[in-house]
């Protein structure tokens, strides 16, 4: 089975698959052929090599006729011409050979089965039936190759008009069997399934009791603990791509918390002040994901930084309302410096040196990285640390001490100052 209908091109004709029969009449022509194949390959020019086992030509009007040769099945990334190959195979033309694309009416596995039969090989053993084979064949057409065509209609699909479709369908996504409703109707659900669950979603949702911790603004210096001490109290949080405002993989019924980690000045200008706004709001709000439709969530925020609140608008580019920006902020979450979190908590972080044995160790706990202190006697307790849920309870008590909307959390942030006299709004 040859590729083409002719042996024969133009030695600047470039392609990505070719198909080669290499006479091979001495052993150490073989192996200088498979040599520089193999170190091709190696160079990762292939995505697919096939070298087929030596066989003898049977066909008396071919020029391969009692002739040793091999077969040679490349799919190139690039596109390579017959010049380069001959080159770089080190192909001697005077001792016969063929090099043409691959016939592509012909398919995958047919082209890798006819320079790997058993027929005409010279050996009998399997093993030899190829010489050397790299990377994965493509699959041929209805093997696992996406459909370009539409999503055909069903046979309940076709029985049924389009409004009725969408009515029944609606019913099994509100009974919670999205996944019967999408056997039923595929074409329909394709289209409006995922917009019909999303609207069912939002109407049914209650986050009454479900958020209960407060929004926690840490910040402090590199290297202080900010990350591993909310990683150890909130450990089912959502770590947030800060580079887009999508969503991808969060689910809020596993995730109880969203982490913004690192957040600085121009991360705030790339993604807004209103959108800081908008995911610490008491309200729900809607959250994009890839391939979903909208859908309305609510979550607890948590942010750690190297700047303070005031530090981090002040710096903002494109924040007008600075002063009113800060409130708004700051009215949403409860702001600690690290050591102020720490030492309401009663922990601290372990010596340097064996935070780097336990890193060397491959520690993913971050638990391991605290001890129980007491800052009064400035001495450790000897004590085992408490549970993260004991942790996240004085979080909230120590919240609610200043007042539920959080305005005493800043001390005399909301004091004016007028001619003769100091007021604080309380």
């Amino acid at each position: 089975m040859s590729s083409t209908n002719t042996k024969q091109v133009a030695y600047s004709t470039e392609d990505r698959q070719w198909d080669a029969r290499i006479n091979v009449q001495d052993e150490d022509y073989l192996q200088s052929i498979i040599d520089n194949i193999v170190l091709e390959n190696a160079h990762g020019k292939f995505k697919y090599i096939l070298v087929g086992g030596v066989e003898i030509g049977t066909r008396p009007n071919q020029s391969d006729y009692q002739v040793k040769h091999i077969h040679v099945a490349a799919i190139f990334h690039n596109r390579a011409s017959k010049a380069s190959i001959i080159k770089n195979w080190d192909i001697v033309e005077g001792k016969g050979y063929y090099l043409v694309p691959r016939n592509r009416d012909l398919p995958y596995q047919g082209w890798k089965d006819h320079h790997s039969k058993e027929f005409s090989k010279i050996s009998s053993d399997k093993k030899d039936w190829i010489l050397f084979e790299e990377g994965k064949l493509p699959k041929d057409q209805g093997q696992g190759v996406k459909r370009k065509g539409p999503v055909l209609r069903s046979e309940s699909e076709k029985k049924m008009k389009t409004d009725d479709v969408i009515i029944d369908m609606r019913r099994l996504i509100e009974d919670g069997k999205a996944e019967e409703a999408f056997a039923l109707y595929p074409r329909n659900y394709m289209i409006y399934g995922e917009r019909i669950k999303g609207m069912f979603n939002q109407k049914k949702k209650a986050f009454f009791g479900k958020h209960t911790d407060p929004h926690l603004y840490l910040y402090g210096f590199t290297g202080t603990g900010k990350t591993s001490l909310l990683q150890f109290i909130y450990g089912n949080y959502y770590k947030k791509n800060l580079e887009n405002r999508f969503w991808d993989l969060y689910d809020e019924e596993v995730h109880t918390h969203v982490m913004l980690e690192d957040l600085d000045s121009l991360v705030l200008d790339r993604l807004g002040v209103q959108f800081i706004k908008t995911i610490s709001d008491e309200a729900a709000f809607a959250i994009d994901q890839k391939y979903k439709a909208p859908q309305l969530t609510r979550a607890t925020i948590l942010v750690t930084s190297n700047q303070d609140i005031d530090q981090l608008i002040n710096c903002c580019d494109e924040v007008k309302l600075i002063e009113s920006t800060k409130a708004a902020l700051k009215r949403r979450f409860y702001q600690l410096r690290v050591d102020q979190l720490q030492r309401l908590l009663g922990l601290k972080l372990i010596p340097d040196y064996d935070r780097k044995m336990l890193k060397k160790q491959g520690n993913e706990d971050p638990s391991k990285l605290y001890m129980d202190y007491d800052y009064l006697q400035d001495c450790p307790t000897g004590l085992p640390i408490k549970s993260p849920e004991h942790y996240r309870q004085l979080i909230k008590d120590k919240y609610r001490s200043f007042g539920v909307s959080g305005l005493k959390s800043n001390p005399g942030y909301f004091q004016k100052k007028i001619p003769g006299q100091l007021y604080t709004i309380r």
